[in-house]
């Protein structure tokens, strides 16, 4: 009976542990695509700006400076330099598009 009890206990401590864990997530991930949208609106700054100068949407020596950027920002995380890049190709790639079907 004491057995149960202990494993009823710490079953409830890890799921409240769990509950807070994942609700810390769910408020990173609200702000991840807040700051994600923010970063898109300029992005469609930029768009018109290039339209209008008729410059080409890809800017490989800005992508570069960004992902060097990152990778050095990121030395201190738990990701490494490499995770957050791969990730930040992403963005960027989701970012070129989104520039590139401006209208106009």
């Amino acid at each position: 009976m004491l057995g149960t009890s202990l494993r009823g206990e710490t079953e409830t401590s890890t799921d409240v542990q769990l509950a807070k864990c994942r609700a810390q997530i769910d408020e990173a991930d609200e702000q991840i695509v807040q700051w994600l949208n923010r970063r898109a609106a300029v992005v469609v700054d930029v768009g018109k700006i290039k339209k209008k100068a008729k410059l080409p949407v890809t800017a490989p020596a800005r992508e570069r400076q960004v992902l060097a950027r990152i990778a050095d920002k990121g030395k201190a995380g738990p990701l490494s330099p490499e995770a957050l890049q791969r990730i930040y190709t992403t963005i960027i790639q989701e970012m070129k598009g989104l520039e590139k079907n401006l209208p106009g």
